[in-house]
């Protein structure tokens, strides 16, 4: 998604947000995103998984959270 096309990161979550949102509809009960780290020099990248049960308003809340 931020692939040669300047973006925060806030600007990404709200992109994914908005789209989870749309498929909120179809009854799934919990939602979840994968965070790469910054360091993108180091050989060993480190994933941060956010993950909720419940609404997708509450990845929301937890991503802005930190």
């Amino acid at each position: 998604m931020n692939y040669r096309v300047p973006k925060t990161r806030k600007e990404i979550f709200e992109t994914l947000i908005r789209g989870l949102q749309r498929l909120e509809y179809r009854g799934y009960d919990s939602a979840g995103v994968a965070i790469d780290g910054n360091n993108h020099e180091v050989k060993e990248r480190h994933i941060h998984l956010v993950k909720k049960k419940g609404k997708v308003k509450a990845l929301d809340e937890e991503l802005y959270s930190k």
